[in-house]
């Protein structure tokens, strides 16, 4: 079972028959967890979460909220986070920009997937100086605050020495299905051979310990031979499998540091900010039903 996700992924162990299915990439929380260790790890303690309208990214953001609170984390917000939002409704992004002008948090985690509308609109848009924008992909290019990024093609001790043979063959990097597929192969291969002393056909897993060192190809299948239990060296994940249960993996983070040389541009305008727009911005935030009683950002 290479691509299983989400609710199907959960109730996974609860269907008839859940000894035989044996998931072989690591669940889409894993991502989340890490991706909010590394938030506390770099100190940004007071996030912003915000999110697209789609199921998977509902159930990531919620991942990523309980794993940032559990690690003392807190998120903020004029509404429950996660915070849904539509760049296309203007009221609803303009008034998102002043909420994090008010709140000032540390970082805005935008979960979504890359170039949707919202990652397009978020990496336009004027935020603070000193903000750092945090996602649940790769960072694409530089902008001028900070970044997080983490690289979802999930990865065991195999990768590289699969990467690296993948680009001598094709010519290009795998991904995620080119490194399960892999896995899956090299499962099938050595279940399918039968030990020398028993001479017993027949496919099984109960040969395959995680806790023992990790072995390439060749080596497994002699030791499948001999009868004794072993380890593979997985390339999309470490191939702790268990039976409904998700495997576990590195998923790397990247940094990204801020580039003043990137001019923020107006999503709706699509030219570099002007004096211009930071006078209406000052309008529209004291026309905004919160002014009362607050006091601007800008004026600190």
């Amino acid at each position: 079972m290479p691509l299983q996700r989400g609710l199907s992924l959960r109730h996974l162990a609860e269907l008839p028959g859940a000894d035989r299915l044996w998931p072989l990439t690591p669940a889409r929380g894993l991502a989340a967890d890490q991706l909010a260790r590394g938030t506390m790890e770099r100190g940004w303690r007071r996030v912003m979460v915000i999110r697209d309208r789609s199921a998977e990214a509902r159930q990531l953001a919620e991942r990523y909220l309980g794993a940032l609170q559990q690690a003392g984390g807190s998120a903020i917000g004029a509404e429950q986070p996660p915070i849904q939002v539509d760049p296309t409704e203007a009221k609803a992004w303009n008034q998102l920009l002043d909420d994090v002008g008010w709140y000032g948090p540390q970082a805005l985690v935008v979960i979504t997937r890359p170039g949707s509308p919202l990652a397009r609109a978020a990496t336009t848009a004027p935020w603070p100086k000193g903000l750092a924008l945090v996602w649940p992909f790769p960072i694409e290019r530089s902008l001028a605050v900070a970044q997080l990024g983490i690289d979802t093609s999930s990865q065991g001790p195999g990768w590289g020495r699969f990467t690296e043979a993948f680009r001598r063959r094709w010519g290009y990097g795998p991904g995620l299905v080119e490194a399960a597929g892999y896995d899956a192969g090299q499962l099938s291969a050595v279940a399918a051979v039968p030990p020398t002393a028993s001479g017993q056909q027949g496919w099984d897993l109960l040969w395959l310990d995680s806790r023992l060192k990790a072995q390439d190809l060749c080596a497994a299948l002699a030791l499948r031979r001999e009868g004794k239990k072993l380890s593979l060296s997985g390339a999309a994940s470490k191939l702790d499998l268990a039976p409904a249960v998700s495997p576990n993996a590195e998923l790397p983070l990247s940094d990204r540091p801020p580039n003043p040389e990137a001019p923020w541009r107006s999503p709706r305008l699509s030219m570099p900010l002007s004096p211009w727009w930071c006078r209406s911005s000052r309008w529209a935030w004291r026309t905004s039903p919160r002014w009362e009683a607050r006091t601007p950002p800008w004026v600190n």
